[in-house]
């Protein structure tokens, strides 16, 4: 299998880097309580999971990342139900949703994206409802299907979009292909997570939402912004189209023309991915704080939950996409 040389770049880059935050975290550890050493290496741990599937998977294209993605969304599914329901009458509902993941992004690998994007709101909708109707279940229902349906629609359906950025035209993508809109995405939204929490842990005091998610300064939101938005003009050469035909090998004056050339769209999609992810990360700490939970699983040990990994992807992906389609349509 022949790998674009910009995909296997962009690779090496992303464990480069995780390998270089992996050796200063063990550092910053030294002397530290045990129980906090336990979680940030637990964290560790599990970033060293991620990555590998994830590098995996873009290698093997945009099937493979459909797949990780339906996991991912039912897993948060699973995490979600048992934020908002103990109901055992309300099994019918999740089995429901489960089940129109998979054929949600089979619409879309089988490149119907506009199909893909009215068949899970309205079929859910439509779904759900009738589940409860027939099964004559008046009491909550206002309540139950709101609450399925809104977390279908936030953790299944958003996050799709991501996935659903290959369908934009080669020919209006980098020469990378339409992984690099994806790649772009992804990247950007987890270094703006990083970047905040980093910003926010060693130099935050003023809380930018204290009730709903205290750890979240100013700081780190400004530092989150910073970083994302340079990103995002280092890396649109490479991946993107937003400065006419995108580089295929480093050389500095085609990479200044081609950056020049997209700078204000990369600068506003930085921009866009850096404060709607913010929004999206306390979006669902609200709906942890509601129920009182502050880890919604285990299943990624450090990591709070597949909620705490998705979070800020359940807004910037919608966002990311139609600016995309804004821009090169």
């Amino acid at each position: 299998m022949a790998i674009h040389p910009t995909l296997g770049w962009m690779l090496v880059a992303v464990f480069a880097a995780l390998s270089v935050g992996s050796l200063s975290r063990l550092i910053s550890l030294l002397g530290k309580p045990q129980e906090l050493v336990r979680k940030r290496v637990g964290s560790l741990k599990t970033w060293w999971v991620i990555a590998p599937t994830f590098a995996i998977a873009v290698l093997l294209g945009q099937v493979a990342v459909a797949a990780v993605f339906a996991l991912a969304g039912g897993l948060a599914m699973r995490e979600y139900a048992r934020l908002v329901s103990s109901r055992t009458e309300d099994r019918n509902l999740q089995r429901i949703v489960v089940s129109l993941i998979p054929a949600h992004y089979l619409l879309i690998c089988f490149g119907h994206a506009t199909a893909a994007m009215l068949f899970l709101p309205i079929g859910a909708f439509i779904a759900l409802s009738i589940s409860q109707t027939v099964s004559e279940r008046a009491d909550g229902f206002t309540r139950t299907v709101p609450a399925w349906y809104w977390g279908l629609i936030l953790l299944v359906y958003c996050p799709s979009f991501a996935v659903m950025l290959w369908s934009v035209p080669s020919s209006q993508s980098a020469g990378v292909g339409p992984v690099g809109w994806f790649l772009y995405l992804i990247i950007l939204t987890e270094m703006n997570d990083i970047a905040q929490a980093f910003f926010g842990r060693h130099w935050g005091k003023r809380g930018i939402a204290p009730v709903i998610s205290p750890f979240k300064t100013w700081v780190g939101f400004y530092g989150g912004i910073a970083t994302t938005v340079t990103l995002a003009v280092a890396l649109a050469p490479f991946l993107t189209s937003f400065g006419g035909n995108a580089i295929s090998e480093f050389n500095a004056n085609s990479y200044i023309e081609v950056m020049t050339g997209g700078l204000s769209n990369a600068v506003v999609g930085g921009l866009l991915i850096s404060v709607i992810g913010y929004f999206g990360d306390i979006n669902l700490s609200a709906v942890k704080r509601d129920t009182g939970v502050k880890d919604s699983g285990t299943l990624l040990p450090g990591q709070g939950g597949i909620l705490d990994r998705i979070d800020s992807l359940t807004f910037t992906a919608p966002a990311f996409y139609c600016f995309v389609m804004w821009t090169t349509g």
